[in-house]
């Protein structure tokens, strides 16, 4: 009985000791099942807490659609379809925006940058301070109360400065405890550059017009003033010879030596008109007449510009079928008639159907000659 009583003492301590250990496995299960929910709330709650933080980060003062671009910076759309840059310091209650801007009056496009700072203040307001801008000019906080296409309306008063570079640059301030420091230099401007370079095809346009434009007009000055030049040199050599020439006649000690000197004078004066009569703008020509029913010219008028101070009475004029003549044309003629100084002849006829052709003076004769002193 002993033995019995043992046997039955020794299975209920062992179905004791199962139930206990059953009963603390139901309780850790329980409580690691309990852990993990926490766990999992906690994390769900981070991750809808980082997601309002990003949400109110891409809407902060504005109405755009905004997206994360890197760690700081976001990339926004206008409702122009506009992209610009955006950096914000909630806890300042200040933002700057960056983005490309063109006009065709420059040559190449720039980086625009304006900064926020989001505070009550009058109208009218400027603040200058001892910062200045890359031109010299004095950097100012301007207190605006307009709307503006980076915020949404609901935004009123703030402080703002802004400026322009033809290269990256950062957004810097601190003065009068308005402080901000965004780093644009190093931002990548792809998305921005790409829809700038699909949306300014007018812009290049203008600009390409207004570029050539000017560079007639330079053309057109630097001919001009080398035409100046050249006449005013002329005019100072003939000064100079006038000088020369006054000089040499006060140095003359006898009538014959004053005859040779003026021969020579008047021999150099001779050579230096016909160099100015060879120039290729003093002749031309140009149509006279067309045929009524082919149009076709089939006669053309010559003109001589007698540019010097002596009257020509023989010139001999060649004319080749070309352009540009060569500097011994195939055909010349010799034209006898008297062409005062400084006026143009246009009593020359030349037929030449329907020929582009060429012309050019190859010599002149003056009608003048040296007429000694009598001794």
């Amino acid at each position: 009985m002993k033995l019995i009583k043992m046997e039955e003492n020794k299975n209920s301590s062992s179905k004791n000791i199962t139930h206990l250990t059953r009963r603390v496995g139901l309780f850790l299960f329980r409580g690691i099942i309990f852990l993990s929910g926490v766990v999992v709330l906690i994390s769900v709650a981070a991750v809808f807490f980082q997601k309002y933080q990003m949400y109110e980060r891409l809407t902060y003062m504005t109405s755009d659609e905004c997206l994360k671009h890197d760690y700081e910076t976001q990339i926004c759309e206008t409702d122009g379809g506009s992209l610009y840059l955006k950096k914000v310091d909630m806890k300042d209650n200040r933002m700057s925006v960056s983005t490309i801007i063109d006009s065709s009056d420059w040559d190449s496009y720039k980086y625009f940058y304006k900064a926020f700072w989001f505070v009550d203040c009058d109208s009218g307001l400027q603040i200058e301070t001892e910062k200045d801008y890359f031109d010299g000019s004095s950097m100012t906080l301007e207190c605006v109360l307009e709307p503006s296409i980076y915020l949404d309306k609901s935004n009123s008063s703030r402080l703002e400065y802004s400026f322009m570079t033809s290269s990256k640059s950062n957004l810097e301030m601190n003065y009068g405890g308005f402080k901000i420091s965004h780093g644009y230099s190093s931002e990548d401007y792809s998305p921005l550059l790409r829809h700038y370079m699909l949306n300014n095809q007018d812009i290049k346009a203008k600009r390409k017009s207004r570029m050539e434009k000017e560079a007639k007009e330079i053309q057109a000055r630097l001919e001009r003033e080398a035409k100046e030049k050249q006449a005013r040199l002329e005019r100072e050599a003939t000064e100079r010879e006038a000088t020369e020439r006054e000089a040499r006649l006060e140095r003359a000690a006898s009538c014959s030596e004053k005859n040779v000197i003026n021969r020579d004078l008047f021999e150099e004066r001779l050579e230096h008109a016909r160099k100015v009569m060879l120039n290729v703008s003093n002749i031309w020509h140009h149509c006279g007449s067309q045929d009524a029913v082919s149009k076709v010219c089939v006669r053309y008028q010559l003109n001589v510009f007698n540019a010097t101070d002596f009257p020509i009475k023989k010139v001999k004029i060649g004319y080749e079928p070309f352009n540009a003549c060569s500097k011994s044309p195939i055909t010349h003629e010799v034209i006898q008639t008297l062409i005062p100084q400084n006026t143009i002849h246009t009593a020359l006829v030349m037929k030449h159907a329907g020929e582009d052709f060429c012309t050019k003076l190859l010599d002149v004769e003056f009608d003048a000659e040296y007429v000694p002193f009598d001794c």
